[in-house]
């Protein structure tokens, strides 16, 4: 059973605390801006327009980005339960558990990469850019405005591009230089 064991997935426990972490963060957030920092007013934007609407309009952008705020709480959960059975696999020393944790691993990876493909679509184009603001001298919450929704999700979706290309480069020098 030890010999099987070994030959598993390499998890450390170091890479597990870091994944809760990381997942128990981006929940906590997506929470707070799905339920805690409801405002009073919903964004519609034209695609012809550099104005926002507070009352519609051709694309409502505040149903968007609450969709994508709950696509990733419900993302951000099912991570923390799959750092959840990643503790349980180390505990108990199971393949079973580490492959099932695994699949799971990666069906929410897809489904995150997904989620960016999508995010980025909605939040870079041009109705999405009106409402964060852009066209306009923001600072804060402004009605019909989603600021803080927006930065938010362009500081996040940045992150999620640059990462893993950051990751792979190093990843590629370091096998250069020790390879």
């Amino acid at each position: 059973m030890q010999n099987h064991f070994s030959r598993m997935v390499r998890v450390s426990w170091f890479s597990v605390a870091i994944k809760g972490v990381w997942a128990s963060v981006v929940t906590t957030i997506f929470y707070k801006l799905l339920f805690d920092s409801k405002r009073d007013w919903e964004c519609y934007a034209s695609p012809h327009s550099h104005i926002a609407f507070g009352s519609s309009g051709k694309v409502n952008v505040s149903e968007n980005f609450e969709f994508l705020f709950m696509i990733g709480l419900a993302s951000g959960v099912a991570a923390c339960l799959m750092t959840l059975l990643n503790i349980l696999a180390l505990v108990v020393k199971s393949q079973g558990v580490m492959d099932v944790s695994s699949c799971f691993d990666s069906l929410n990876a897809v489904l995150g990469f997904a989620w960016l493909l999508v995010a980025t679509y909605w939040r870079f184009r041009h109705e999405g850019q009106v409402c964060s603001g852009k066209y306009q001298d923001l600072s804060g919450r402004e009605a019909p405005y989603l600021y803080v929704e927006a930065q938010f999700l362009k500081i996040y979706i940045v992150m999620c591009w640059v990462f893993p290309l950051f990751f792979c480069l190093c990843g590629a020098c370091l096998v250069g230089i020790f390879g």
